[in-house]
């Protein structure tokens, strides 16, 4: 059990470490009282969170995924099948994200001058 964040020590978090494997190695050589190295490795697992700083920024309000066809066009190019945008319904989205909210998708085709 760690504590993650020093600023709220009350907040615990487990992590689990698990063992795959140990082995070693003896790098003796020459006289009965030389130097002696025993070298031990073990593999292990660890699962951890990553946390970061909230974002200050603004509210994504606009997402386009363009869709195209690899190699699909003339001379090896590409052919874009078709644009994706995403927009919210409501201009009243709360920023904790507990709003409830509806989105709208549009395809434009591949003809049409979205960018």
């Amino acid at each position: 059990t760690m504590k993650p964040f020093s600023d709220f020590p009350s907040i615990l978090e487990d992590v689990p470490v698990t063992i795959l494997g140990v082995s070693f190695s003896d790098d003796f050589e020459g006289e009965l009282g030389a130097r002696r190295t025993l070298v031990y490795t073990i593999d292990f697992e660890m699962r951890i969170k990553y946390h970061s700083a909230t974002n200050t920024g603004k509210i994504i309000r606009d997402s386009r995924a363009k869709i195209f066809d690899i190699k699909g066009g003339l001379q090896d190019s590409d052919l874009r099948l078709v644009t994706l945008q995403v927009t919210p319904d409501s201009d009243g989205i709360n920023i904790l994200g507990d709003s409830d909210f509806g989105f709208t998708t549009t395809h434009y085709g591949a003809d049409s001058d979205v960018s």
